[in-house]
C-alpha cells in the first residue's frame, strides 16, 4: 500500500499542457512508486467568451471531456478526483508550467541566444514540480506518457493528416494559429500527391480538398488515425504534443510568439519556421523531404 499522497492540480488551460503534465506524473510513478497520485482538473471559464460562459456550452463541455480523456487514458497510475483539499495531502503541485526562457521570438526566428538553457517545457514542469513539492524528481527525456489503448484506423491508405485551424467564429489570430486560408491552400497542393484526412472538431472549418473528414473523436481514435499516416502536418498545439509523445512523424509549423523547437519539439518532428512558415515553405519542405526519403 502506498504511504504518501500527492495532489496534482491544473486549470483547464491547454490540452498540450495537460499531455506534458502527464509525462511528469509518469516520472513520479517510476521514481516515487510509494506516492499515490490524485489529479484535480479545475472546471474554469478561462479562454471562453462571456457568451460561452453562460450555461452548458458545447465547446466548454468538449474541452473538459478532452482533459478527462487525457487524464483517464494515458499510461500513468493515478486517480482523477472531482474535489480535493490540498491540506489533506503530503505533496501538492499547482499548474506545473515553468518557462525556462523569456520574451517573444522575432518573426524570422533567429537562433535562440547561446546563454539560454534549451530545455524542453516538460523539463521546466519537473523543475516547477520540485519547487512546489520539495521532492527531487529527475527529468528523463525518454519518459513520455502515452495512451493505453489506441484504436486502429481502417481508412484508405496511404494518407496524410492535417487539422483545420481555429473555429468558424474565431475573430483573432494568435501565435498558434496558422490560418484556415493557409491550410486550404496547403491541402490543395498536397492533394496532387497524397490522400488527405482532416481531423478536428465540428466547430472548425472543413477543408474542401480533404478526402476524408473525421471530427469529434476521442484521442485514442485520433491517435489511431495519426499513427498510421505517412505524416501529420499542423501548427504547434495539443495535437503536435500528442504526436510527439507517440513518435509520430510530424511537420510542426511555428507561427510566432514564444514557441520554438528548442523548447517544444520532439525527436520525430521536423520544425518549419523559415519565412514565417509560409505555405510555400511548408509545402516544399514536405515534398523535398519525402522525395529524399523515397530515394
Amino acid at each position: 500500500m502506498k504511504d504518501k499522497k500527492l495532489l496534482a492540480y491544473r486549470k483547464n488551460d491547454g490540452l498540450g499542457d495537460w499531455i506534458m503534465a502527464m509525462s511528469v506524473l509518469k516520472m513520479v510513478n517510476l521514481q516515487y512508486p510509494n506516492i499515490d497520485i490524485h489529479v484535480h482538473a479545475e472546471n474554469t471559464n478561462i479562454g471562453f467568451s462571456i457568451k460561452e460562459q453562460k450555461g452548458d456550452n458545447h465547446r466548454q463541455i468538449r474541452f473538459l471531456n478532452g482533459v478527462y480523456d487525457i487524464i483517464d487514458n494515458m499510461d500513468v497510475e493515478l486517480t482523477r478526483v472531482l474535489h480535493a483539499e490540498p491540506s489533506e495531502y503530503d505533496y501538492y503541485t499547482k499548474h506545473m508550467i515553468y518557462f525556462e526562457f523569456q520574451g517573444e521570438w522575432h518573426e524570422q526566428y533567429p537562433e535562440v541566444p547561446k546563454d539560454y538553457v534549451k530545455n524542453h517545457l516538460i523539463h521546466g514542469m519537473v523543475k516547477k514540480f520540485n519547487e512546489e513539492t520539495k521532492l527531487n524528481l529527475k527529468y528523463d527525456e525518454n519518459v513520455l506518457a502515452r495512451y493505453k489503448n489506441i484504436v486502429p484506423f481502417g481508412g484508405q491508405k496511404p494518407y496524410v493528416v492535417m487539422p483545420s485551424c481555429g473555429r468558424n467564429d474565431r475573430k483573432i489570430k494568435d501565435t498558434k494559429d496558422w490560418g484556415i486560408v493557409n491550410y486550404k491552400e496547403l491541402a490543395r497542393r498536397l492533394k496532387e500527391h497524397y490522400y488527405i484526412v482532416q481531423i478536428g472538431s465540428d466547430d472548425q472549418p472543413i477543408i474542401k480538398d480533404a478526402d476524408q473528414v473525421i471530427f469529434d473523436q476521442s484521442f485514442s481514435e485520433v491517435l489511431g488515425v495519426m499513427k498510421e499516416a505517412e505524416f501529420y502536418v499542423g501548427e504547434i498545439n495539443g495535437l503536435v504534443h500528442l504526436a510527439g509523445h507517440h513518435a509520430i512523424k510530424t511537420y510542426a509549423i511555428y507561427c510566432g510568439g514564444k514557441e520554438h523547437p528548442d523548447f517544444t519539439g520532439y525527436k520525430n518532428q521536423i520544425p518549419i519556421m523559415e519565412n514565417n512558415a509560409s505555405v510555400d515553405t511548408v509545402y516544399f519542405k514536405i515534398i523535398e523531404d519525402n522525395k529524399k526519403n523515397a530515394e
